[in-house]
């Protein structure tokens, strides 16, 4: 009887684990499937993006010289200035060598530029750029020497403007700890007209700084000198992913605000950079390297007005809450850099999908506060408008007992501060979401029911 028990047992325990590790395989199948489609999805719509550019320029060639001059679709289209987009790519991630975010790189002035432009070079096709320009050189000198009689032998550059524009947009600084920060007054050269000066006066006067000689970055420092221009704002978003959230804001805001999109890894950052080019966006900056290393070295304090960090990801897989991930990067340290680079009153919208990492990362924002003044925090919720801070039920399904705001922290500090707020559903335009663009893993996530949405929408809290 009991050797009868036992291998029933025995029995049952085998075909439990049978069937356990038929449910992971499934599971595993089912996950690669859903992979399959949606990679296949995402190259589709590069794709018809790429479809979209090429026709694009066709029917411009078309309306510009018309059918009747002998206008055909076989006919060359018109590339874009490639040099334009170089120039605002920085792949700061070569200028990190050590393998520790906590540690800081020794950065050499003499090699900053060289390495950045290198970098350019070797990975995203800048070297066959440069040696057409370079060749483009060649012929004007060639032919102006064959003119003055000094013979066609003349040699070409070989580091084209690309370098000379990052001396210009990256200052080093620093003795003992070196840093190459941005100018982002160089790198987009755009101002808007200030709020008291009339559009009119602004032009007048720089017909007038033409005609008396001066050009370019001369004219626009003379009138913001002269309290005519004021700069866009810079919003900046981190870990960007393929970037398709980033270049459908910077594409809605091209005419008021510049943006600079943050990456890790290089794939994508070259998917930013082709949307860029696609797209046709002059007010989008594409970073590469380690986020808390980019900021820290990179960044000037009060540099950018609002921070965007979307599905970030969380610090552990492993279902256990309390697993510690060192890598994690929405920590305290990184919060107080993100407080540094932004402006006076600037702005911090996170959006995730995981409702108990936002619930962390609120009951972590609600106990940092200021070195010099421990009673205020370092940054408070915005109050959120009605049209903003509501789900869309056509787009995500809400569950009838989740609540739509979650407050962490003490209403009220003696001196006067505030709560920290998790909001449910998905950020407006008064949070900095201008238009609705669904990202990669957005896409990927919806088709797998992970349809709940959790936004933090934060100010800069200034002493």
């Amino acid at each position: 009887g009991k050797h009868s028990m036992g291998s029933g047992a025995a029995t049952h325990g085998e075909g439990y684990c049978a069937n356990t590790r038929a449910s992971r395989q499934q599971i595993r199948a089912e996950g690669a499937a859903l992979f399959q489609e949606r990679e296949k999805q995402e190259m589709q719509r590069d794709l018809n993006r790429l479809v979209y550019f090429v026709r694009s320029k066709l029917r411009a060639r078309k309306e510009k010289s018309g059918e009747s001059k002998g206008t055909s679709h076989a006919d060359p289209v018109d590339a874009p200035d490639l040099g334009a987009f170089f120039r605002r790519v920085m792949l700061f991630g070569c200028l990190h060598h050590s393998k520790s975010p906590d540690h800081d790189d020794k950065l050499d002035p003499t090699q900053i530029y060289s390495s950045l432009a290198n970098e350019l070079r070797n990975n995203f096709g800048m070297r066959e750029w440069e040696q057409s320009q370079c060749d483009k050189i060649r012929r004007k000198k060639a032919a102006r020497a064959k003119k003055q009689g000094d013979g066609d032998n003349v040699s070409g550059r070989t580091d084209y403007a690309v370098k000379t524009f990052l001396k210009q947009s990256i200052k080093v600084r620093g003795d003992h700890d070196m840093k190459a920060c941005i100018r982002w007054g160089n790198v987009f050269d755009d101002p808007l007209p200030s709020q008291t000066a009339k559009v009119s006066k602004v032009e007048k006067e720089k017909k007038e700084l033409q005609r008396r000689g001066f050009a370019g970055a001369s004219i626009t420092k003379k009138l913001r000198k002269a309290k005519l221009l004021t700069k866009k704002p810079l919003k900046l978003e981190l870990c960007s992913g393929h970037g398709d959230w980033v270049a459908a804001q910077a594409k809605a805001e091209e005419k008021t605000a510049h943006w600079a999109a943050l990456e890790l890894r290089h794939d994508r950052v070259h998917s930013i950079f082709s949307k860029a080019v696609f797209e046709g966006l002059s007010n989008l900056c594409v970073l590469s390297g380690n986020a808390s290393r980019v900021l820290g070295q990179h960044f000037f304090a009060k540099s950018v007005a609002h921070i965007f960090v979307n599905f970030p990801e969380p610090p552990h897989f492993s279902g256990n809450a309390a697993a510690e991930d060192k890598n994690h990067l929405l920590q305290p340290a990184f919060f107080r850099e993100m407080h540094r680079v932004l402006e006076n009153d600037g702005k911090l919208t996170i959006f995730s999908d995981n409702g108990p990492y936002c619930r962390s990362l609120c009951e972590c924002l609600s106990q940092l506060t200021h070195d010099d003044n421990p009673r205020e925090l370092l940054f408070h919720s915005i109050p959120i408008a009605a049209t903003d801070g509501k789900h869309d039920a056509a787009r995500w399904k809400a569950s009838e007992d989740q609540p739509s705001i979650e407050r962490f922290g003490e209403d009220q500090y003696e001196g006067g501060m505030g709560s920290i707020e998790l909001h449910f559903g998905v950020p407006g335009k008064g949070c900095g979401h201008t238009v609705y663009a669904s990202s990669y893993f957005d896409r990927f996530w919806e088709h797998g029911q992970h349809t709940d949405r959790f936004f933090l929408h934060l100010r800069k809290n200034k002493i």
